[in-house]
């Protein structure tokens, strides 16, 4: 399982390298650096006890269209559409319908991609 999720990081690095090679303007190339280097840790709060992952758009350094959770099958079991929210507002993923596990947050801006392993 562990080198399933581990490939499935590696994977995403990849397409998001690929991305950020293709020939964008400095300022584009900088949001997508910002996008892949963001620390989740800043902006993701896990509540174990509602079930719910909340997600600080106002900390994240780009515009997000997208917030998925992945499950350890590949499989997009939350996604939530993030284009028509504030830059400032605060979002809630409730995965309280999903079994305890390990778990790939994704959140996708309109240039790239970036990811966190969360245990559920």
């Amino acid at each position: 399982m562990k080198y399933l999720i581990l490939s499935m990081i590696i994977s995403a690095a990849f397409a998001v390298n690929t991305t950020a090679q293709t020939s964008y303007d400095d300022q584009s190339r900088n949001a997508i650096d910002r996008m892949v280097t963001t620390d989740l840790s800043q902006c993701v709060y896990l509540d174990a006890d509602e079930k719910i992952c909340y997600v600080d758009l106002e900390k994240v350094p780009v515009n997000l269209k997208q917030a998925v959770l992945i499950n350890a099958s590949g499989d997009e079991v939350v996604n939530k559409p993030l284009e028509e929210l504030p830059v400032n507002s605060i979002v809630e993923l409730d995965y309280s319908h999903l079994p305890s596990g390990s778990y790939i947050l994704e959140l996708r801006s309109y240039r790239g991609t970036t990811h966190k392993a969360l245990r559920l």
